[in-house]
């Protein structure tokens, strides 16, 4: 096997890898927005409860709470809407690669 066909091999499974890690990051990120949105959920309704029991302290500090979540989840979805386009970008670049090569 030439020299070069390996070096070619290694970086294909490096790119492999990468990909691969690229995935689980990402899965792990929706996964947090996912149970971020739950947490949410369940602070909204403590905040309800709080407001109809005429507890307006706990009241704000839930809705501060519920307002921190919230904006924690908006940055998290926007990072992955960039995953989302730079993950595009590379497999623009790699179709381009093929096509050229």
């Amino acid at each position: 096997m030439s020299l070069l066909k390996q070096l070619f091999q290694k970086k294909s499974v490096r790119e492999m890898e990468s990909k691969l890690r690229f995935r689980r990051g990402k899965a792990r990120i929706q996964k947090y927005v996912q149970e971020a949105r739950r947490s949410a959920e369940r602070y909204r309704q403590l905040a309800s409860d709080a407001y109809r029991l005429g507890d307006t302290e706990q009241f704000r500090l839930i809705g501060s709470h519920y307002l921190r979540l919230r904006h924690t989840i908006t940055r998290w979805e926007r990072f992955l809407v960039k995953l989302e386009a730079l993950e595009l970008r590379r497999n623009e670049v790699s179709a381009t690669k093929d096509f050229l090569v």
